[in-house]
């Protein structure tokens, strides 16, 4: 039986195993339990929606034929290929059928690990080059990272070749965590108070407050008194969509916005909030504002989140480290 680990255990939950195996690209989701092509409904919709599904659909029928190179199996065409060339999708759609049919080769030997998850760097690639990158570096420091550098080489010519001329080694002397004072970027990723530059709205500058329980993640929009709620309000909308990808935050999601009293302006920032997490890698829904002003969202848990990987020690939010405390 070959199983596939949809989600990492958290606390006290296992890990999530599927029979449904989905083996993801940059562009492409090959299903090979699933026959047929589905392409995602975030492309949109109207009439040059349905032309680029169409063009889709038939890009990635012609590359993966029955019985060809493709086998067997289905595909899910993600929002990141739109106005993708055909060959990159062609190159991607190869690549992740021979990935199953190595699955399949090796599930007929004794139980094991068939495929590994892909670690951080590969990932990287596969999530965030969706859209046009300068570049990507590489720590080229001797012994730090020219295994990585020649790996990611390697990946890129098998499936993502456009990504070569932007792949560089970054020869700087220093680490580039250091170099681009990532760690202190890091460091405030880690504080619940996240200010709002530019959120200026009556003299009024707004921030987030991001809190962790134990059943959701809560996050409330301030701006001051004298602040226009709807400018602060939509000038928090893209830094919730940001905070969200780089804490790694998910599912239940609740944010409490500065109150709306006109209907217009509440649908105005469910529109905004919904286009700004649309190109995020973990499937994240809104699902509109309650009776009391709070907008619901949830967000597709994609391993540990930034707290949990740098203290993953620390108790969970509410809870005492030590009971005998209590006494």
């Amino acid at each position: 039986m070959i199983v596939q680990v949809k989600a990492d255990p958290v606390a006290a939950k296992g890990a999530l195993l599927s029979m449904d195996v989905a083996l993801p690209g940059r562009f492409l989701v090959h299903t090979p339990m699933a026959a047929g092509i589905h392409v995602s409904k975030r492309l949109g919709q109207g009439a040059s929606a349905a032309a680029e599904r169409a063009r889709l659909t038939t890009v990635v029928r012609d590359a993966v034929p029955a019985g060809g190179r493709g086998g067997a199996g289905g595909w899910i065409v993600r929002a990141a290929a739109a106005a993708v060339p055909a060959e990159w999708l062609a190159q991607e759609a190869e690549a992740l059928a021979l990935d199953w049919r190595g699955v399949a080769r090796a599930g007929d030997g004794p139980p094991g690990v068939l495929l590994p998850a892909p670690h951080a760097g590969i990932r990287a690639l596969m999530e965030q080059t969706g859209q046009p990158v300068d570049a990507i570096l590489v720590d080229d420091r001797a012994g730090a990272g020219q295994d990585l550098y020649a790996e990611l080489r390697r990946w890129c010519d098998d499936r993502a070749g456009d990504l070569l001329p932007a792949l560089r080694r970054a020869s700087t002397g220093l680490p580039l965590f250091e170099g681009g004072d990532l760690d202190g970027a890091i460091a405030k990723l880690l504080r619940p108070r996240v200010p709002l530059f530019g959120a200026k709205a009556g003299g009024a500058t707004g921030s987030l407050v991001i809190e962790r329980t134990e059943a959701l993640t809560v996050i409330d929009v301030n701006g001051g008194e004298k602040g226009d709620p709807l400018a602060v309000n939509l000038a928090a909308v893209p830094e919730i969509a940001r905070q969200l990808r780089l804490r790694n935050v998910g599912g239940i999601v609740v944010v409490d916005f500065i109150n709306l009293s006109r209907l217009p302006d509440r649908e105005r920032l469910i529109l905004a909030l919904t286009g700004a997490v649309a190109d995020d890698p973990g499937n994240t829904q809104v699902y509109g504002m309650s009776r009391l002003g709070l907008v619901e969202m949830t967000r597709q848990r994609r391993g540990p989140s930034l707290l949990d990987l740098v203290a993953p020690d620390a108790p969970a939010p509410g809870v005492f480290p030590d009971d005998d405390a209590l006494m």
